[in-house]
């Protein structure tokens, strides 16, 4: 995750609408990645919120489910089988029932966060929200919109600049530009820091980066190098 330049960030899933029943939950801001406390099934635990990830995953380690025929392949190409459940979410008072979610490991975000974690909230969970970070606060506000506010011309204003994104893939994707490169970018909290694929990487030119190693990990219990610069 680079550098925080502003000291708030929006996410808008429904545009030009109302905020009410707004819930403000503190965060953990731990290597860079949005912690907060939630209830799952009963458990109260440390969750990653994840808009990089369309649904919710649990820890193996803290939650069981039912075998199914999918297999999970994280950021090092390593495949696992997946077992999933239908889990009741708590956050803040706020209740999601019947919410689907894949059991995975996470071992080696564990062990690189120093930190018990266990699952990750991914967007589709609030879809239905407005939802802003602010980092200077280290505040989490979650508002439930006003579909009636969408036709009457009603906008709440907010100091930060706003950037309109598109969802793909069920997660939201924004459009930038590097260098003269055009790029289709994932806004991604559950990521660390910022990350290029390797068709990009090919693109730039040799001698405009200085490039290093770096360690990443991801879901599974192993990680990799990657270039980074």
């Amino acid at each position: 995750m680079s550098k925080v330049i502003t000291q708030s960030f929006l996410i808008i899933l429904l545009m030009n609408v109302k905020a009410i029943g707004s819930h403000v939950i503190p965060f953990e801001l731990v290597g860079n990645l949005i912690i907060i406390s939630a209830i799952v099934d009963g458990k109260e635990g440390n969750y990653i919120v994840d808009t990089g990830v369309p649904i919710v995953y649990l820890n193996e380690n803290y939650f069981a489910g039912k075998m199914s025929d999918k297999v999970m392949y994280g950021i090092n190409g390593e495949g696992s089988e997946v077992s999933t459940r239908y889990s009741e979410i708590e956050i803040a008072g706020s209740v999601w029932k019947s919410v689907y979610a894949e059991i995975i490991n996470l071992e080696s975000i564990e062990q690189a966060l120093g930190k018990s974690v266990h699952g990750l909230l991914g967007c589709r969970l609030f879809r239905r929200h407005m939802i802003e970070f602010d980092y200077a606060k280290m505040e989490m506000t979650i508002s439930l919109p006003d579909k009636d506010a969408a036709t009457s011309g009603h906008r709440e204003e907010v100091s930060t600049k706003i950037i309109l994104f598109k969802f793909r893939g069920r997660i939201p994707v924004i459009d930038a530009r590097l260098g003269s490169l055009d790029l289709s970018l994932i806004v991604d909290t559950g990521s660390a820091t910022n990350i290029l694929g390797e068709e990009s990487l090919k693109n730039l030119t040799a001698n405009s980066i200085k490039w290093d190693k770096q360690r990443l990990t991801g879901f599974g219990k192993t990680e990799i190098k990657a270039d980074a610069g």
